[in-house]
């Protein structure tokens, strides 16, 4: 643990020194952000067997008029090292949507598309249409957040020659969270809880912080198997500690 805290650390005092890299293109912007984390768990899985994740990203964001009035636009990149229990040594999820502010909230319609390099069977990569709606009380410390994601594999199956699973069962998970967040000024905080369709049921709280204009957050997740065919063998609680920074 302590080398993981100095790495952290010591990526953080790295981060700081790159040079902001926003661009200006039209009336959008172009970002860059780069992140590394003790662990990667996502929706409760183990997604990189337990090591220390770096990752890369960029967005541009744009506004665009309409008759029905103004949105946002946005595409997004992220690559990541990732295991998997696939044999796979990275992944890559592209994504793009638009927003909609009405009021204190805003909505988010899009799609992501996960892609796992090398890995051993083919049906691992996968994608996913959502929408998100967050509700952000003007002068409020506190917001509160909705979210719905559809799965989107063509109606893939086990058993087809793509995976060592061979039951003939559909590939369609969807996931649901709800989720609040409280700006509690010297400290940032999230809490969230999932349902991923008879997988895990996760509750994952973040405490973050800025240091050295960089982003430290601490996250407990708490995954519980919803299933028989659940992604993880057992209950688990996982602590990460992370760092990361947008130029």
């Amino acid at each position: 643990m302590k080398k993981i805290v100095f790495s952290l650390f010591a990526t953080s005092l790295l981060l700081t020194q790159v040079a902001r890299s926003e661009v200006k293109i039209g009336d959008g912007t172009l970002t860059f952000n780069a992140a590394v984390n003790s662990r990667y768990v996502a929706r409760g899985i183990e997604q990189n067997n337990k090591k220390v994740t770096p990752s890369v990203g960029t967005d541009f964001n744009t506004p665009f008029k309409t008759p029905a009035g103004e949105f946002g636009l946005y595409l997004g990149a992220w690559a990541s090292k990732s295991a998997y229990n696939t044999g796979a040594n990275r992944e890559l999820d592209i994504y793009g949507g638009i927003t909609k502010a009405i009021g204190p909230a805003t909505l988010d319609l899009g799609y992501i598309a996960y892609d796992y390099s090398s890995a051993r069977f083919t049906d691992v990569n996968n994608a996913e249409l959502y929408l998100k709606l967050t509700v952000a009380p003007d002068k409020s410390p506190f917001t509160f957040g909705l979210q719905y994601f559809k799965d989107d594999t063509g109606g893939a199956k086990y058993g087809n020659g793509l995976s060592a699973n061979a039951t003939g069962a559909v590939i369609e998970k969807n996931y649901k969270e709800v989720n609040a967040t409280y700006d509690f000024g010297v400290l940032q905080s999230k809490l969230s809880y999932g349902l991923f369709d008879s997988d895990t049921k996760t509750t994952t709280l973040n405490l973050s912080k800025s240091v050295l204009d960089a982003t430290v957050t601490a996250s407990f997740v708490d995954a519980k198997k919803d299933g028989s065919n659940s992604s993880i063998a057992t209950d688990q609680k996982t602590f990460i500690l992370g760092v990361s920074k947008t130029f």
